[in-house]
């Protein structure tokens, strides 16, 4: 929450919605397809995720935390230049 408020209010100061546009999508687009569902099978309550879920359960958050890195970079690197 603390990051897309951050996203948001940077996007205030730039002239276009464009870059508003790029920095959610990259952001929602990474949470949407990777975090929610590998969190959702590492809390698991009633035990049903097996170990082997787990572990590609984290592989997927780190993987995700790569690919909004990249998407971010490439985002930035575009505006700047």
């Amino acid at each position: 929450m603390g990051l897309l408020v951050i996203i948001l209010l940077g996007a205030i100061f730039i002239p276009t919605i464009w870059v508003a546009f790029e920095f959610t999508g990259a952001t929602f687009g990474v949470l949407l397809a990777f975090i929610f569902p590998a969190s959702i099978s590492l809390k698991d309550p009633l035990g049903i995720a097996t170990r082997k879920d787990k572990i590609i359960s984290v592989c997927m958050i780190i993987l995700a935390v790569f690919s909004y890195a990249i998407a971010i970079y490439s985002d930035a690197y575009a505006l700047l230049t």
